[in-house]
């Protein structure tokens, strides 16, 4: 039985270790956007936010968290998945820059849509180099 019970705190203790890293992550797109807020010399205060900046916030959260999720799926070795949710995350918070940018919802411009299609090939690249870090310890 006792070697159970460490089995069961070890696999917990992996499983908050694992909750903990969507911290820095969060941490990451949070201050992307405030920079990113800063850089368009679009702040007026704190709470003055309009409904596309807000917007775009919630799509950098969120493209956080599948970054996240791509972050762990490295350790499942399932580098489909890693690379799935990494280029969903790439594709949220691009259009959250793109929102953010043009300040309304639109549809992207030819340019900004170049951009994204390379912020996916950019992502699809570091996901592939984190694989093959991982792989190398």
């Amino acid at each position: 039985m006792e070697g159970i019970n460490s089995t069961d705190s070890k696999i917990a203790s992996d499983k908050s270790e694992e909750y903990i890293l969507i911290l820095p992550q969060i941490l990451i797109v949070f201050i992307s956007w405030i920079q990113l807020i800063f850089s368009l010399n679009r702040f007026k205060g704190i709470l003055k936010f309009s409904s596309a900046e807000l917007s775009s916030f919630y799509l950098f959260i969120i493209s956080g968290a599948c970054k996240w999720v791509a972050a762990l799926s490295i350790k499942q070795n399932s580098f489909l998945f890693q690379l799935i949710s990494s280029s969903v995350g790439t594709c949220l918070y691009g259009a959250g820059f793109v929102i953010l940018y043009n300040d309304k919802f639109d549809v992207p411009s030819r340019q900004q849509s170049i951009g994204l299609f390379l912020g996916l090939v950019t992502s699809t690249l570091w996901e592939i180099q984190n694989r093959l870090v991982y792989k190398l310890s």
